[in-house]
């Protein structure tokens, strides 16, 4: 009898199609998440990031910013020697 409901459940359906488990439909909406939040991740790795550094120098007059984290430009401000916005990082 048990072999007999094993053979029945293992039929095609009649449009050519088989019955899926719960849990392969478990695993395979697991699998999609997982894929979903990967590419999301992937996504924001992409996207371009604010340069930041630790050290920025002064264009016009050379002057050293440090700072103890890096930091984006705009954090940077201004200069205290000329009051000049424009910065390029020190690595």
């Amino acid at each position: 009898m048990g072999a007999n409901i094993a053979q029945v459940k293992r039929q095609a359906l009649p449009d050519g199609t088989e019955p899926m488990d719960s849990t392969h439909q478990a695993m395979i909406a697991s699998l999609r998440s997982i894929r979903d939040q990967a590419d999301l991740v992937l996504k924001q790795i992409e996207q371009p990031q604010e340069q930041q550094s630790m050290r920025w120098a002064g264009k016009a007059c050379r002057y050293m910013k440090n700072f103890t984290r890096p930091v984006t430009l705009e954090a940077a401000g201004r200069c205290p020697r000329c009051k000049c916005t424009e910065f390029k990082p020190v690595l």
